[in-house]
């Protein structure tokens, strides 16, 4: 079974498989990831969920900073 958590601010919905558990919200948020690596038997997590628009990243680091740094350190210490 697969587990996907996303915020689909870049993301489309359609493109998670139609048999996997969809969670709606943010790995930073770690509330919800304790939530989630508790109540699903989760037993190995792949995290694709970094930001890679590198303009943007440019004008804009301490989003990149929190998403692509501080979320996955999130994740591991939930």
């Amino acid at each position: 079974n697969v587990t996907v958590v996303d915020t689909l601010e870049y993301g489309h919905k359609q493109a998670i498989p139609e048999k996997a558990i969809f969670i709606q919200g943010n790995t930073n948020n770690r509330i919800l990831m304790q939530k989630v690596l508790t109540t699903q038997k989760i037993e190995a997590v792949i995290h694709f969920a970094a930001y890679i628009r590198v303009e943007e990243s440019v004008r804009e680091p301490e989003k990149y900073l929190i998403n692509n740094y501080l979320a996955p350190v999130n994740l591991v210490l939930s």
